[in-house]
């Protein structure tokens, strides 16, 4: 950008080409701040994912050896369950049941 303002300013390149290349320089510039923004998110969500991993591991390590599950251990790996409306099809029932799981954003049906 000051290389070409120095430009602009030795008069070797003209008013319409210093405009039309500092917007194009300022767009640049926003498109790569919106991108590292987006970059930033990410790397956060990653860091989030990894700390529920190392929590879920440190639970699971305890109950690893149990050989009946308890409501204990549901409650500290699952956040909820959703039971939903039973369907009929075809003269068969069917009802959707969804496990939302405490440290993990993964569901399962």
């Amino acid at each position: 950008m000051r290389k070409l303002y120095e430009d602009y300013a030795a008069e070797v390149l003209s008013e319409e080409n210093y405009k039309a290349f500092l917007i194009s320089c300022q767009n640049e510039q926003t498109e790569i701040k919106e991108r590292l923004a987006a970059i930033n998110g990410e790397l956060d969500k990653t860091d989030d994912y990894a700390e529920q991993m190392r929590k879920l591991q440190a639970i699971a390590a305890y109950y690893v050896n149990h050989t009946e599950l308890t409501a204990e251990m549901l409650n500290k790996l699952i956040k909820r369950i959703e039971v939903k409306h039973v369907e009929r099809s075809n003269g068969k029932k069917k009802q959707e049941i969804t496990i939302i799981y405490r440290f993990i954003n993964t569901t399962l049906n």
